[in-house]
């Protein structure tokens, strides 16, 4: 089990539960935690590709701009959590499909659609 203290609370998430293993890509994994003071889930992303210093300033301007935003189509961040130089990126946990099994369903479905079948 991890901890993370941050700023608006105390997080914690276990990368060892195969489970919690929620998403991931070229530069990160997410994973699904919970903030011990309310006990909300959180996703907890956590950035495991060593960047060079101008990604890590790209990184942190696009942090700071996306968690200013309000909308709901925008995924909520909480907060930048730095732990042992790993950068842990707090968000709101969405329950509910993949985006890309949606992307999927969705351009099946407009196929079929377009091709009259």
């Amino acid at each position: 089990m991890i901890r993370l203290q941050g700023r608006t609370g105390i997080y914690t998430f276990d990368p060892y539960v195969k489970s919690n293993l929620i998403g991931e890509g070229g530069m990160s994994k997410v994973y699904r935690g919970n903030r011990e003071n309310d006990g909300k889930p959180v996703a907890v992303k956590v950035i495991v590709k060593d960047m060079a210093s101008n990604q890590y300033v790209q990184f942190l301007t696009r942090f700071s701009t996306t968690v200013s935003i309000q909308h709901p189509n925008v995924m909520k961040m909480y907060e930048l959590i730095v732990s042992n130089n790993i950068y842990h990126v707090i968000c709101k946990y969405y329950e509910g499909s993949l985006l890309s099994d949606v992307i999927e369903k969705r351009a099946h479905y407009l196929s079929k659609r377009t091709n009259g079948k």
